[in-house]
């Protein structure tokens, strides 16, 4: 103490001002980081996991709509809505390989692969069974293929692994905001305390 005492006034000023710089330096710094991780949480769940849950929607409608529109060409009596069945199976499934394209891209969380793998693959064999279906010479040997154990297996394998690829987007988008907001409140912390070490030094 008898050292700083000692100082001169002009010295004891540049250290006490040296020291203010360091800390607003280090505040600065600290605060870029905390503020990068921050938005790089922020743009994956934007960019990423909302557009995933999205299309992963999109894909569960996309096979729920086929087996409808499969089930309503059982029933159809007339050309006129065997065409528009048709239509619509066409369009769900075509919706469904049009949101696996643009998700596919997105794929990286944990266990997100096998699950995307999953009801892209039971769907296609689902598939088989449904485009066999419309080729049966009879009605009757559709409904036995469109109503078997193993379509109905193959369809129920799609469904879920789409719900629980949905539900593991939306578990780590939730985590990731709240790495995000855990950041903010560091950032905060650390400049109240460099600013009471500061305004100490004065």
């Amino acid at each position: 103490m008898s050292v700083v005492r000692n100082l001169p006034v002009a010295h004891k000023f540049t250290v006490a001002f040296g020291i203010v710089c360091l800390l607003s330096a280090l505040l600065g710094v600290f605060a870029i980081f905390g503020l990068n991780r921050a938005k790089s949480a922020l743009s994956k769940t934007f960019d990423n996991t909302m557009p995933s849950v999205r299309l992963v929607d999109s894909m569960r409608v996309a096979i729920t709509e086929t087996r409808r529109w499969d089930l309503a060409l059982l029933l159809c009596k007339t050309d006129e809505c065997t065409a528009r069945a048709t239509a619509r199976r066409v369009k769900a499934i075509a919706t469904f390989d049009a949101s696996m394209e643009e998700y596919a891209p997105l794929i990286g969380y944990p266990g997100e692969r096998e699950l995307a793998d999953t009801f892209r693959q039971k769907f296609a064999e689902y598939r088989q069974m449904s485009d066999k279906s419309r080729g049966a010479s009879t009605t009757d040997y559709a409904s036995q293929i469109i109503l078997s154990p193993e379509a109905i297996a193959a369809l129920d394998a799609a469904q879920v692994a789409c719900d629980k690829d949905a539900a593991l987007n939306v578990d780590s988008g939730v985590k990731e905001g709240k790495d995000a907001i855990q950041s903010g409140h560091r950032v905060i912390l650390l400049a109240i305390a460099m600013i009471v070490i500061t305004v100490s030094l004065c």
